[in-house]
């Protein structure tokens, strides 16, 4: 995977985590806007296993309420947290954690 991809896997995971969707939700908004991606499919795309193609990326898009540049581009700087939530803790603007990755 390219660093697009990892970028898509990346803001999918802390998308997904700051609206507090499991993968299941997340797989029948998909459903509802016209494509079937399955919740173990949301998971290996999470991580890293399964490649994104355009058509998925618009759905996710649509899905999680965002623009689909949103899932392709490094998030901005959170506000709330700066990137660095206390340990122990998930930031609930970004998602990031005390290592610096979303929650699953």
């Amino acid at each position: 995977m390219g660093t697009t991809g990892d970028q898509v896997r990346a803001n999918l995971l802390r998308l997904r985590t700051v609206r507090r969707l499991t993968t299941r939700a997340l797989a029948a908004a998909c459903k509802r806007h016209g494509r079937h991606i399955p919740p173990t499919g949301i998971t290996r795309i999470e991580k890293g296993e399964r490649r994104v193609d355009v058509d998925d990326l618009l759905v996710l898009a649509q899905a999680l309420q965002v623009p689909y540049a949103q899932l392709i581009e490094p998030p901005p700087p959170c506000t709330s947290c700066h990137g660095a939530p206390p340990i122990g803790f998930s930031c609930l603007s970004c998602g990031a954690t005390a290592e610096g990755e979303a929650n699953a």
